[in-house]
C-alpha cells in the first residue's frame, strides 16, 4: 500500500514538474516575442524621430526662406485691387488690348545695352526714316544703336540739362512732349512739321505722361509713324484708368502690339489670378505697313533681357499664352 501511495506521489509530482517546465518553457517563449515587439517599436521610434527631426529642418528652411522673401506674399495676392471688381473688369480689357501679333517675313532685332536702355523691334529701319527719341535721361545706347541706319535722330527731354549730342545727325530739344505747345512743351505735330520724312520710328519713355499724350493724338498724326517703341508707367492706376483705355485704344486705332516686355524694375500687381507688371516696355507697328497675324514670335524671347540683373525676372502668363505661339 505504501508503495503504491509513493509511486502516486511521485507520478503526480512528476506532472506538476513537466507542466511547470512547459508553462516555464511558455513564459519563456511570450517574453522573446515580447522583447521582438518592443525592439519593433523602438526601431519605429527611431524613424519616426528621424521623420519629426527632418521635417523640423524643412519648416526652419521654408521660416527662413520667407523671412527672406522679397515682398509680403499675402499683400501680394490679398491686395486692395486683386478681388476688386472694377480692377479684374479693367485688367480684362487691357488683356483684350494687348493681344500679341507677329509680323509675317519680318525679323527682329535689339537695340540698345541689355539692360534697361534697350529695346527689341523690327529690323527695317532704312536711311529715309526719322527716329523720334522721347525722353533720353542718361541713357541713349538704343538711339547710338539706330544712328547709321536712318537719317536723323531727335531727342526731347527737358532734363539733361548738361547733355551733348553725340554727332550732328542728332537734334535736341530740351523740352518735355505735351499735347499742347508752349515754352516748357513740344507737340508730336511741331516735330514732325520741323523734321519732314518719308517714314517716322517714335520711341517714348516719359515716366507715365504717355497717357496724356496718347489719349489725346490724333490718328492722323500717329499713323505717320511706321514703329512706336514705347514704356509704359502705372498701369494699375485706377484714378486714371478711363485715361490709360483711351490712350491704348487710340493706338490701337492705327497700331498693333508686336513686343510686351514686363519691365521688372518697377514691380507687379496680381489681379485676379493674374499678375500685371507696373512698367513694360512694348513695341507697336502699323498695321497698313505689315502683314500682322495674332501670335508672339518666339524669336523675341531670345531678344528681350532683365531690365535690372538683381531684381527677379517677371514672366507675365497672359502675355506669352502658349497657344499663341507659332510653329513656323
Amino acid at each position: 500500500m505504501l508503495k503504491r501511495l509513493s509511486k502516486f506521489l511521485v507520478a503526480k509530482f512528476t506532472i506538476k514538474l513537466l507542466n511547470s517546465v512547459d508553462i516555464y518553457k511558455t513564459i519563456n517563449n511570450n517574453q522573446e516575442t515580447i522583447n521582438h515587439k518592443v525592439n519593433e517599436i523602438n526601431k519605429i521610434h527611431e524613424i519616426l524621430d528621424q521623420k519629426i527631426h527632418n521635417i523640423q529642418l524643412r519648416l526652419n528652411h521654408i521660416q527662413l526662406s520667407l523671412n527672406h522673401f522679397p515682398q509680403d506674399i499675402l499683400k501680394l495676392f490679398f491686395n486692395e485691387l486683386s478681388l476688386n471688381p472694377d480692377a479684374i473688369a479693367y485688367s480684362e480689357k487691357l488683356r483684350s488690348i494687348l493681344t500679341l501679333h507677329r509680323p509675317l517675313n519680318k525679323r527682329f532685332i535689339r537695340k540698345g545695352d541689355n539692360k534697361d536702355g534697350g529695346y527689341v523691334i523690327v529690323d527695317d529701319l532704312t536711311i529715309s526714316d526719322t527716329l523720334f527719341s522721347i525722353g533720353i535721361g542718361d541713357n541713349i545706347t538704343f538711339d547710338i544703336d539706330c544712328d547709321n541706319q536712318v537719317s536723323r535722330i531727335v531727342l526731347v527731354d527737358d532734363s539733361v540739362p548738361h547733355f551733348e549730342i553725340p554727332n550732328s545727325n542728332y537734334y535736341l530739344h530740351r523740352k518735355k512732349l505735351g499735347a499742347y505747345e508752349d515754352n516748357l512743351h513740344i507737340t508730336i505735330d511741331k516735330l514732325l512739321n520741323t523734321y519732314q520724312s518719308k517714314d517716322y520710328i517714335l520711341k517714348i519713355d516719359i515716366e507715365g505722361n504717355e497717357w496724356e499724350i496718347l489719349s489725346s493724338v490724333q490718328s492722323a498724326t500717329i499713323t505717320k509713324f511706321r514703329q512706336i517703341i514705347i514704356e509704359f508707367h502705372a498701369l494699375f492706376d485706377m484714378a486714371q484708368s478711363e485715361l490709360i483705355l483711351k490712350a491704348l485704344n487710340n493706338l490701337l486705332k492705327t497700331h498693333l502690339p508686336v513686343v510686351i516686355h514686363p519691365n521688372n524694375i518697377g514691380g507687379y500687381c496680381v489681379i485676379g489670378s493674374s499678375i500685371f507688371p507696373n512698367v513694360f516696355e512694348t513695341t507697336w507697328l502699323r498695321r497698313d505697313s505689315y502683314d500682322l497675324a495674332e501670335g508672339i514670335d518666339s524669336e523675341v524671347l531670345t531678344l528681350e533681357k532683365i531690365n535690372d540683373p538683381e531684381k527677379s525676372s517677371v514672366w507675365v502668363n497672359w502675355i506669352y499664352r502658349p497657344s499663341f505661339m507659332p510653329y513656323d
